[in-house]
């Protein structure tokens, strides 16, 4: 895909992963209804070279870009947030000293690590399932 404009975001998620799919597909839904420049592009069917990201540094985060800039995780976040009506306070709260640190922590110690480690689980079990013919 080629990257449109200055003011144009796009998204790497992971549509693989159902949490980050449900969350994806709200956005995508407030983008569209109010005609926003973003461009959800999923990490398995998306050329991450241009993103310079291997598939699995991909699926540890969430990341934007904007401006040509690259933004992962929490800041990822706060630029869509920033920009869809309705998440702009989210973004207003999460900037709050105090606040800003909680966020980053718990998302980049706790939540993300968790939820790439629960996919990797899941893609290992699918993968072994497609592998083993089960007993009848």
């Amino acid at each position: 895909m080629v990257f449109l404009s200055m003011r144009d975001t796009y998204i790497l998620y992971n549509d693989n992963c159902p949490i980050c799919r449900f969350e994806i597909n709200n956005y995508k839904k407030r983008a569209q209804a109010h005609d926003l420049p973003m461009f959800f592009q999923d990490l398995n069917t998306t050329d991450l070279s241009k993103w310079n990201l291997t598939r699995d540094q991909a699926m540890q985060n969430l990341y934007v870009m904007q401006d040509d800039e690259i933004s992962a995780a929490i800041p990822a976040f706060m630029i869509l947030w920033k920009m869809m009506p309705g998440y702009k306070t989210w973004a207003r709260l999460v900037a709050l000293p105090g606040m800003r640190q909680l966020v980053f922590s718990f998302y980049n110690r706790l939540l993300m690590p968790n939820l790439y480690k629960w996919n990797k689980r899941r893609e290992g079990r699918k993968f072994h399932e497609k592998r083993v013919p089960k007993n009848s």
